[in-house]
């Protein structure tokens, strides 16, 4: 298959995961907040558990599956999602038409449990072998449109037999498109997520920081939305079709912005994602909307965009966390919904017992865990990078950061008390150091060796193009050679000799 063909083939990967993503994304919404089930939800929250309660149960469950055995759930992808849209039916029908609320309230905890995992594999057999990061991002965001789009029609079909037809087919329609997608996965996809540099240690703590206090940042967005219960009605249904189509328009332009067409750096990548989060937050829930004469439906509607950004917000943390942490993707999943759920639970609880006055404690803790976000990405962003790289060259990962200009300096060859031979170099590491390259100039000349264009080279070592661009023109000046392919010819000179 040749370059175009790839790249095609990755693009329709992308489209398939992205829409098997929103029908399992809408699977949750719709029977929290769709006309047809707000009796059933408020017959089960007054006998029982609330149904978003139940439903966090059963995503528990999952997610400590998927955290303890990743690999086991990856390399059965196939059964375990065919297993999910089998049991998706069966348990949306039984939730649909139980007559026992006991029965009832099972439906809610396998479907949480089925819905999450359908999720979680989807993204991480698919989704993750997207090669290019800004279309992976892309995805992400444009699911989540499509969900909240899905969510929203359903409430215009005619009658609540139809809703809850369309509520059964749906793990069906889902689970073709992630077989569809499955199907557009190559072996090259996977050699490239394979060959993806990796953090070391401590970039990778920070990493996982970041990981965990996003999570919290989301559980406290959810709970003050109507999003976070169930039976609270769809905050769009009173709208207009158009104005839910503008309003999914503003949101893919702002998500792009702010979350795929932005630096590299992550300081650069996350900051300005966080502080719309905490503008659209400011507005609804904190009284200056309604002090500004904003309209009390437009305040609904900016309160299901905040929940919705910061799942795309979210989404985005996890697709980096998985790019550059020596973990298997559903692990990565795991950890973040596992701490989501807890502190969703926690933070539900608590305003379900104190009121709405307790909103204002909640408010904290997104604010608390916002600060705290900023801190490790300008933490994580002013680190050295002379701090780092020996960590780095140890497991062959490579840093966020610019610019240590001490030439690189390969592994010294280790020796015992009998006589012993040097551990070899790497030639190619060898060929570096002779030519004076930097640490960062030598992650840059490695994958230029490989024959990976500058746009590769951008998404593995998180640098700007035009980073990237100085750094190639600084190894072509030090080699002397004025292209790729002259640079290829040293490289194989280099190791001949």
């Amino acid at each position: 298959m040749g370059l175009q063909g790839i790249r095609a083939n990755n693009m329709w990967l992308a489209v398939f995961a992205s829409v098997a993503m929103a029908f399992g994304l809408a699977w949750f919404d719709i029977p929290g907040h769709c006309a047809a089930f707000a009796a059933r939800d408020s017959d089960l929250a007054a006998a029982l558990l609330d149904g978003h309660t139940l439903y966090l149960i059963g995503m528990a469950v999952t997610v400590a599956l998927t955290a303890l055995w990743p690999l086991f759930f990856e390399r059965h992808a196939k059964p375990f999602l065919a297993g999910c849209v089998c049991a998706g039916a069966v348990v949306n029908a039984l939730y649909c038409f139980s007559a026992s609320l006991s029965l009832t309230a099972f439906a809610v905890v396998l479907m949480g449990l089925v819905d999450v995992l359908f999720i979680n594999l989807t993204a991480a057999t698919t989704l993750m072998y997207v090669v290019d990061r800004r279309v992976q991002a892309s995805s992400v965001i444009c699911a989540l449109a499509l969900k909240t789009l899905i969510a929203y029609m359903v409430d215009f079909l005619p009658s609540s037999v139809a809703q809850m037809g369309f509520f059964i087919v749906l793990p069906l329609v889902g689970g073709a498109f992630s077989f569809l997608a499955l199907a557009k996965v190559t072996p090259q996809d996977r050699d490239i997520a394979d060959a993806r540099l990796k953090f070391a240690f401590p970039l990778s703590a920070i990493m996982l920081g970041i990981l965990l206090m996003s999570s919290v940042v989301f559980a406290a967005t959810r709970v003050v939305s109507s999003l976070g219960f169930w039976g609270s009605g769809h905050v769009l249904a009173d709208g207009s079709v158009a104005g839910c189509v503008i309003l999914t328009l503003a949101f893919l332009v702002l998500s792009y912005f702010t979350l795929v067409k932005v630096d590299s750096r992550l300081l650069f990548r996350f900051l300005p994602a966080l502080l719309c989060l905490f503008a659209l937050y400011a507005l609804v829930y904190t009284g200056m909307g309604e002090g500004v004469g904003m309209p009390t439906t437009a305040l609904a509607s900016l309160s299901l965009y905040a929940e919705v950004y910061g799942h795309a917000f979210v989404w985005s943390v996890i697709l980096l966390a998985v790019r550059t942490l020596q973990t298997p993707a559903l692990r990565v999943m795991g950890i973040q919904f596992g701490l989501f759920v807890v502190m969703e639970l926690l933070l539900q609880r608590f305003l379900l017992a104190c009121g709405q006055g307790s909103l204002a404690v909640v408010m904290f803790a997104f604010f608390a865990a916002l600060a705290v976000l900023v801190w490790a990405l300008c933490h994580f962003d002013g680190m050295r990078q002379e701090e780092v790289a020996p960590h780095c060259a140890a497991m062959g990962g490579i840093s966020e950061l610019d610019e240590s200009e001490s030439p690189a300096v390969a592994t010294e060859p280790v020796h015992d008390d009998a006589p012993a031979q040097a551990e070899p170099i790497d030639p190619r590491l060898a060929l570096a150091q002779s030519h004076g390259l930097t640490p960062r100039e030598t992650d840059v000349f490695l994958l230029l060796a490989q024959g990976r264009t500058r746009r590769f080279i951008c998404d593995e070592l998180f640098i700007a193009d035009g980073t990237a661009s100085t750094y190639i023109s600084h190894v072509y000046d030090k080699f002397g050679v004025h292209s790729k392919q002259e640079l290829l010819t040293c490289v194989l000179e280099g190791e001949s000799s």
